[in-house]
C-alpha cells in the first residue's frame, strides 16, 4: 500500500448522497404495505432509528417506566465506542409499538409472515415492490432516517436533530439534514441593517 499513490479529489467515483424521502410519498405507500411493514415505517419516521435498530428491538429494551418510552438497543452502530443509544418513543409511536410488545421479553418485536426476523434487504424489497406495483415514487428505508432528521432540523434546529439521531458531532448530522434556503433567508431577515 505504501507504493501506491493516494487518490486525489475527483479520481474516485463518489456515491450519490442519500436524500430524505418525501413524507407525501411515504404516506402514499402505507396502505400498500403489510400492517407490520407499515408500522415499522411509521416507527422509523417517528424515531429516526436505523433499520437495524428496528429489527433488533425486543420488549426488554424498551423502558416503559415513564410517560415517554425509551428504546435502548443492546447493540448499535457506535456501541463499540462505548456510546449508549437512547431512542425516544413518544406520541402515536407508543401506540404503534405497543402492538408488538406482547411477546417474551427477549423476543424480537418484528417478524415477517413466515415468522422469521426482518433484515435490511427483505424490508427494502417489500417497500420497493409495493411502490413499483402501485406506480408510487421509489424510496428506501434508509431514507427515512434522513427524513426524520430533516423534519427535526427544520423545526427545532441541528442540535435537536443530532440528539435524536445520537450523533456526537454536528458535522455528522449535516450528512442527514441539510440547511435549507428558507432557513437561510429567515436568518438573513433578522440581521440588523446599518
Amino acid at each position: 500500500l505504501q507504493t501506491l499513490k493516494p487518490l486525489r479529489r475527483g479520481e474516485a467515483r463518489e456515491s450519490k448522497p442519500r436524500e430524505p424521502a418525501a413524507i407525501a410519498d411515504v404516506r402514499a405507500s402505507l396502505p400498500h404495505l403489510t400492517p407490520v411493514v407499515a408500522d415499522m415505517v411509521r416507527l422509523q419516521v417517528a424515531t429516526g432509528c436505523r433499520p437495524g435498530e428496528l429489527f433488533s428491538m425486543t420488549s426488554n429494551q424498551v423502558d416503559r417506566s415513564a410517560a415517554d418510552w425509551l428504546y435502548v438497543p443492546a447493540e448499535h452502530k457506535t456501541s463499540r465506542h462505548g456510546k449508549r443509544r437512547q431512542i425516544p418513543i413518544v406520541g402515536d409511536a407508543r401506540i404503534v409499538l405497543g402492538r408488538y410488545l406482547t411477546g417474551a421479553p427477549d423476543e424480537l418485536c418484528f417478524r415477517n409472515k413466515k415468522g422469521t426476523p426482518w433484515d435490511k434487504d427483505s424490508y427494502r424489497r417489500h417497500i420497493t415492490r409495493a411502490n413499483k406495483k402501485h406506480g408510487l415514487e421509489h424510496w428506501t428505508p434508509y431514507q427515512l432516517r434522513h427524513t426524520a432528521a430533516q423534519q427535526v432540523r427544520d423545526i427545532l434546529g441541528i442540535e435537536s436533530a443530532a440528539a435524536l439521531l445520537g450523533h456526537s458531532r454536528l458535522s455528522t448530522t449535516e450528512i442527514y439534514a441539510k440547511a435549507n434556503s428558507q432557513q437561510a433567508i429567515a436568518a438573513a431577515n433578522v440581521l440588523p441593517t446599518l
